[in-house]
């Protein structure tokens, strides 16, 4: 019997356990503030950043699958390619990422009625 000692005890049972939880990457849609009944605010999570890009930018902008940033390049060339094609392109107003380096889960605001003046 051992009371009050650590033998026995391997170095991996005495650190913490790695964090398991699945990432989370949601998006909240906000309306326009020039509207005179602007639409609710509106937020849905999924599995992937990639599937959050595309719900947030109307589907204009599919990334990888394993993507988790994007460029600034990449949303100018989708909402060009919406605008061409008589379409608005949901503008991206935010990301936060739960970890630095751009890395875990996210969140993305965008504004969902294309354009205009968007406020928090």
């Amino acid at each position: 019997m051992l009371l009050g000692g650590t033998a026995g005890v391997s170095s991996a049972e005495s650190e913490p356990a790695p964090n398991t939880k699945a990432e989370s990457h949601c998006v909240t849609g906000v309306p326009s503030a020039g509207k005179s009944r602007p639409g609710p605010v509106t937020t849905r999570c999924f599995a992937t950043f990639s599937e959050a890009i595309a719900h947030s930018t109307g589907g204009w902008l599919r990334l990888p699958a394993s993507a988790s940033t994007v460029e600034q390049a990449q949303l100018d060339d989708a909402q060009l390619r919406a605008r061409s094609a008589g379409a608005l392109s949901n503008p991206l107003l935010g990301i936060e990422w739960w970890n630095y380096g751009y890395s875990g889960s996210s969140w993305t605001i965008y504004g969902q009625d294309g354009t205009g003046c968007y406020a928090a």
